[in-house]
C-alpha cells in the first residue's frame, strides 16, 4: 500500500549519476533513454554503464518490435 503521508526521500548518488547521464543522452539522440522497470531487470549499475555505451558508440536504443494482434 501506499503511505500518502511519507515524504520523499533524497535520491542516491546512482539515480543522479544516471539522471544526469540520461540528460546527455537525450541532448545526443533527441529522446530520453527507457528504463523499463517492469521488464527489465538491470541495476543501476548496469544503466549507467549501458547508457554509457550507447552515448559512446553512437548507439541509440531502438524501439521493440511489437506484433499486430498481440497483447503485451
Amino acid at each position: 500500500m501506499i503511505d500518502f503521508n511519507r515524504q520523499p526521500s533524497p535520491k542516491s548518488e546512482k539515480e543522479k549519476a544516471f539522471d544526469e547521464l540520461n540528460a546527455k543522452y537525450t541532448e545526443k539522440f533527441g529522446k530520453a533513454y527507457v528504463f523499463d522497470y517492469g521488464a527489465e531487470s538491470m541495476t543501476w549499475d548496469e544503466a549507467i554503464a549501458d547508457i554509457r555505451r550507447r552515448i559512446a558508440n553512437n548507439n541509440p536504443q531502438t524501439a521493440p518490435a511489437y506484433k499486430p494482434g498481440v497483447d503485451y
